[in-house]
């Protein structure tokens, strides 16, 4: 996909490693299987465990500031996930749980941050308007792959998925450009995150997941990604693509309206 996800800066850098998968098959690491996948499963719950943290502590910090009706239920989903990821049946259920608790405290901090990014600002028109763009096709594609999982958890990321894409095109429409980038993110996020549930993690070599599903984690499948668009600490309005050219996203493009295949 030509757009990455950008999940917030400090989180990304800290917590979500594009490392997450890819270190525990370094020419370094023990050859048994099973250390690997017991390392890669201490890691993720490591991540998803300071991710909660990290989220609960901002969203303490701003209380009454916002409207954190739907960022709290995020925070709760994201504790039941990683409750879950300690106590799992298997390693690969408990490294699923883990890695989607850490995919909804993103979503979680991610609009956190939209939520206190009041001002908009033109420059960001054009770049919201990909973002949204991107954001509606990879939730609508999840949804109608997995729109008729019976999973309880499966549904509830991917309603919420549709209703966060729904507030980021009316914050679109308002001028709200920011928040809704941060918005558009969160909701790509747990539309992920909800394949995750359903697609083993380790079934990537085997071809069963595609290379988009590990796209925002920076894993070895990654197409395109954001090199080179930060300069002096700010965000540019490019992005480069998978041949490496730069594409410029300054020209708004169309955004899709909530509906959904589903």
């Amino acid at each position: 996909t030509a757009i990455a996800s950008t999940l917030g800066a400090a989180l990304a850098a800290t917590v979500l490693s594009p490392r997450l998968f890819a270190q525990e098959t370094t020419p370094s690491e023990p050859s048994d299987s099973g250390e690997k996948r017991e390392r890669l499963l201490d890691g993720a719950i490591e991540r998803a465990s300071l991710a909660l943290d990290i989220v609960q502590t901002d969203l303490a910090a701003v209380a009454g500031q916002i409207d954190t009706t739907a960022i709290d239920a995020l925070v709760v989903r994201a504790s039941g996930f990683l409750d879950r990821a300690t106590v799992g049946a298997s390693d690969e259920s408990s490294i699923q749980y883990a890695v989607v608790s850490l995919m909804t405290s993103g979503a979680a901090s991610t609009l956190i941050k939209a939520g206190i990014h009041s001002t908009p600002l033109p420059s960001q028109e054009g770049i919201s308007s990909h973002v949204l763009a991107h954001a509606h096709g990879e939730v609508d594609r999840i949804d109608a792959e997995l729109g008729a999982d019976p999973d309880a958890d499966v549904a509830y990321l991917l309603a919420t998925a549709r209703d966060l894409y729904a507030a980021a095109y009316q914050h679109y429409g308002a001028g709200s450009f920011g928040q809704a980038i941060g918005i558009g993110e969160a909701s790509v996020m747990l539309a992920y995150g909800s394949r995750l549930l359903v697609v083993n993690p380790h079934a990537r070599e085997s071809g069963e997941m595609d290379e988009g599903d590990f796209t925002w984690l920076g894993g070895r499948g990654q197409r395109g990604g954001r090199q080179g668009c930060r300069r002096g600490g700010r965000r540019q309005a490019f992005f480069t693509g998978a041949d490496g050219n730069i594409l410029d996203f300054r020209e708004p493009t169309t955004v899709p309206e909530p509906t959904f295949q589903n």
